[in-house]
């Protein structure tokens, strides 16, 4: 007879379906009464047509190239071999197994078995990345804890996110919306994030500090496991940074559906603890009915409503104290210049709008032409106005009287929005809804566990067996928690979970991730593009096919911004629960483009302080690497601590420095505190922090001035702190750097005893930015931002320049007045004043986004209006001495010259290399 390893023997069972006997019998003969078959230890004759017996033959041999075979749900690794019977009774696999003895096989019918064609692997574009990662896994060395995952990633199972990944296919939405459960509290900003992580196979979740990214990530865990089946991957670059995850499920009595896995310590230690105890943990019982959805979405939408007006609240706080600190400013600056008062007028009384509106109809005067266009601007003025008693706003004492009005009624505007909000909230019960819909979330998560228990028992596992009965494990653990290079060993090879979230994402490189990702069928990915990116070796010699995977350049954050751009689905956490208000606000200004709200209040008088070294050159470069500065180890050991937080729990108190070596003398001097590197603090938080700058003014010290002044470094050590933070820096106070000069400079223009020694003052950009508001309804009339067409292309190409990283920490406002940027007139010729005060403006100031200080300030010069009117170049002259006098770095553009950009962009760099001129040498 033929080898009844291509034969496969189907006998009719009691139930109506055929079981496959091949193994059962050892000969068989076919002649005119029916097939004879010799069974062990029997033997029966199948008569023709009974339908009880068929014998498939000739099968087709199916070519492993490209394939993967899934039993059961389950990827079988070293197939040897693949054989498809296809007849009347039905589709039949044999499946052959290389590392069995004598290569044996087994057959299973059509239903239980899929082969998944590898088209990811095949792809061209997906081959190339891949063999470019493996590439870099062969420079990195055997040793390297990638090397060994990568030799056993052949292939790239086609339901995997990686494959969407690597041939960059569209997110559409593969969910639907639904109610979504909140059991661990949540704001707008973490339940759009939700909603995404749930609707999209790949999202993004930017969680800047102290948003609640770990509540967050609970919340999407909660929501997953509403499916009875459902798994989900915990990863990041280390054990550590997922741990957070399993402790706070385990805090709110979830910690049985988490498996601590990854490496082998950590499984042995999850898989003894959890044996250790007594059997099957507490789960749910409780049923809760189907009205429970009904109220959940109706609580959904209460709460959606009051977290709006919530959220406008903390955003109305915030801006309240951010005018009260520009008014304090403003009337130093109004007490210096001695302004008469204004004649008591209807305008006074009138809201901040009205005051603005009135000095934007006086800055666009210029634009109406002709004796009727004069009266009627001043009749409709007197309607909209009321008596102004011949008021001139462009004489600048009746303009800062105005703006001093101005500031005043936005003040006690805002403070009555805030009551405003408070009466709806309290009046709604906001915090009764909150509860209502922690506890209705809470009692839904619980009963869909419940509902996942319920034919479950408890079974005990080892670290060496679960992988074999690894549906039944994540039955009962869901929510596994691995680093990325751990999770597919911790899992099974070519299994796939549902969902994969990826904590700090930043931190994670794309051959780690690739690995992840490979393991899931959907992604998360959690992080923050601003805080610490990975660190990997520069020296890596290899050329990416795509520059979005390329290993050296981006972590798997960034690749995907790069990849999908404005198609990732994506949202940021906004509110803010940590650091003192103003603490978070300078990394809020400074890195985050003003998006984050604070919720917190101050708790200190000074919660931001900087402490100089005295005059001399401290730091210390070693000659086997890095660097020390003992001067500041000493300030902080025998100043810092006993004069500023005598008393306080040492505990409560993080010491921080970017270098190693300057760690370890902190460390030594200060062996009750905790003192660490600023990477090693990304994910912590103190009460207070105290940053050892290091470098100073001297050479070596300027060539160190890049690493310490590294903006996501800077970033991370700020809002490290809660309550307070201290910078302990050289005598000069780092004046040529960036980051840390701004943060300086920050802190001095907020500290009411801090004394700024530049005769430029600060600009007043709340009023500049409302005022600018108020004048573009008129401004568009003429289709243009000025009258001129010159000083509009200035001011798109400053636009433009912005949006370029090294020139993002500016901004520019038009036409500012030079009294609003001198601290007074004294030291001006009687000309020179009387020039100032009736109006003298710069048409472009370019101010430094976190200190409002000014960079440089440009003057558009056309021809019939400058070089051809002689008392206009007197004016110009005035304008150039009085600029020169108080270094507003005046750069003159004359419309006949040309490459306004290239002049620009050249002085741009010229105040970038002042700052940081470090960096070059």
């Amino acid at each position: 007879m033929d080898d009844l390893k291509y034969q496969v023997f189907l006998i009719l069972g009691k139930d109506g379906k055929f079981e496959e006997k091949t193994s059962e019998i050892d000969h068989y003969r076919v002649d005119a009464e029916g097939v004879h078959v010799r069974f062990r230890g029997s033997a029966k004759t199948f008569a023709y047509g009974a339908q009880r017996i068929a014998i498939l033959r000739s099968p087709v041999q199916v070519p492993l190239d490209g394939i993967r075979v899934e039993i059961d749900g389950k990827v079988i690794g070293d197939v040897s071999g693949v054989l498809c019977f296809d007849n009347p009774a039905g589709t039949w696999w044999r499946i052959f197994a290389s590392d069995s003895p004598a290569n044996s096989f087994s057959t299973f019918p059509g239903p239980r078995v899929r082969i998944l064609r590898d088209e990811a692997a095949l792809a061209p574009r997906a081959a190339a990345i891949l063999n470019y990662w493996r590439s870099i896994v062969e420079i990195l060395g055997d040793d390297d804890p990638l090397a060994w995952p990568y030799g056993r990633l052949r292939s790239v199972h086609p339901e995997s996110v990686l494959s969407r990944y690597l041939n960059a296919e569209p997110i559409v939405p593969s969910g639907f919306p639904a109610p979504r459960i909140f059991p661990f509290s949540s704001n707008l900003s973490q339940s759009d994030a939700v909603e995404n992580a749930l609707l999209y196979p790949i999202s993004v979740i930017d969680g800047p500090p102290g948003t609640g990214k770990t509540q967050t990530i609970l919340n999407v865990i909660a929501n997953i496991l509403g499916d009875a089946d459902a798994t989900v991957g915990v990863v990041s670059f280390n054990n550590a940074a997922v741990a957070n995850v399993g402790e706070k499920l385990k805090e709110e009595g979830f910690g049985y559906i988490v498996a601590s896995l990854g490496n082998k310590e950590n499984k042995e230690a999850f898989f003894a603890s959890r044996n250790e105890g007594t059997g099957d943990p507490d789960r749910p019982s409780t049923e809760i009915g189907p009205e429970s959805n009904i109220q959940l979405m109706e609580v959904n939408a209460r709460m959606r409503r009051l977290q709006v007006v919530d959220r406008d609240r903390a955003l109305r706080r915030h801006e309240l104290k951010a005018y009260l600190l520009e008014q304090r400013h403003f009337l130093e600056h109004l007490d210096r210049h001695q302004v008469p008062a204004l004649a008591d007028i209807p305008l006074l009384r009138r809201s901040s709008e009205r005051i603005l509106d009135f000095l934007a109809d006086a800055e666009m005067a210029a634009y109406y032409d002709g004796p009727v266009g004069r009266v009627v601007r001043r009749i409709r003025g007197y309607f909209r106005y009321g008596r102004t008693g011949g008021m001139n706003p462009a004489d600048t004492d009746v303009l800062l009287q105005l703006q001093r009005i101005y500031y005043e009624k936005r003040v006690d505007e805002l403070a009555q929005q805030i009551a405003v909000a408070e009466r709806t909230l309290s009046s709604a019960n906001f915090a009764r809804d909150r509860e209502e819909q922690g506890q209705l979330s809470t009692a839904m998560f619980r009963n869909a566990l419940r509902l996942r228990y319920a034919d479950t028992e408890w079974v005990e596992y080892k670290a060496d067996d679960y992988k074999h009965r690894f549906a039944q494990f994540s039955k009962a653990h869901p929510v596994i928690l691995s680093t990325c290079h751990s999770l597919a060993n911790s899992i099974g090879s070519g299994k796939l979970l549902d969902y994969l979230i990826i904590d700090e994402a930043s931190q994670v490189n794309l051959l780690a991730a690739g690995l992840a990702l490979a393991s899931a069928r959907n992604v998360i990915v959690v992080g923050d593009e601003r805080q610490l990116p990975h660190i990997v070796d520069q020296t890596v010699a290899a050329t990416p096919p795509y520059s979005a995977y390329d290993y050296v350049r981006h972590n798997i954050l960034s690749s995907l911004l790069e990849l999908y751009g404005n198609t990732l689905p994506r949202t940021m956490l906004r509110e803010h629960y940590r650091c003192d208000p103003m603490i978070i606000e300078f990394c809020n200004k400074k890195f985050y483009g003003g998006q984050m709200i604070p919720f917190t209040t101050s708790s200190c008088t000074q919660p931001l302080l900087v402490m100089s070294t005295v005059a001399g050159n401290h730091m210390r470069h070693h000659r086997e690497g890095g660097k020390s500065n003992q001067r500041e180890v000493d300030v902080i050991q025998q100043e810092v601590i006993p004069q500023q937080f005598a008393g306080v729990s040492p505990d409560r108190i993080g010491v921080t420095a970017a270098y190693r070596r300057q760690v370890g003398k902190l460390g030594d001097a200060l062996d009750n505190l905790d003192v660490d590197t600023v990477h090693k603090f990304q994910g912590r938080q103190k009460d207070i922090v105290i940053m050892s700058a290091v470098i100073d003014e001297s050479k070596q010290g300027n060539i160190g001035t890049k690493f310490v002044d590294d903006a996501h470094l800077v970033n991370v050590a700020v809002s490290r702190a809660v309550e307070r933070f201290v910078l302990v820096t050289n005598h000069g106070k780092l004046r040529r750097t960036r980051n840390l000069r701004d943060l300086v400079d920050y802190i001095e223009y907020r500290d009411p005893t801090a004394t700024l020694k530049s005769d430029v003052i600060s600009v007043f950009d709340l009023l500049y930015r409302d005022y600018s508001a108020r004048l573009a309804p008129l401004a568009a009339r003429l289709k243009r931002v000025t009258n001129y067409d010159s000083e509009n292309i200035v001011w798109t190409v400053l636009q433009d320049l912005f949006a370029e990283s090294p020139y993002s920490d500016f901004y520019a406002h038009n036409n500012v007045k030079l009294r609003h940027l001198v601290h007074s007139l004294d030291g001006l010729t009687v000309e020179e004043r009387s020039y100032v005060r009736h109006g003298a403006s710069l048409d472009f100031v370019v101010f430094n986004r976190t200190s409002n200080r000014v960079a440089f300030s440009i003057e558009v010069d056309g021809f019939l209006f400058h070089e051809d009117r002689p008392e206009q170049l007197l004016r110009d002259r005035r304008k150039d001495a009085i600029c020169a006098a108080r270094g507003l770095n005046l750069l003159r553009l004359p419309t006949t010259g040309s490459g306004e950009e290239r002049l620009i962009r050249e002085r741009f760099d010229n105040v970038i290399y002042d700052e940081d001129t470090a960096s070059a040498n």
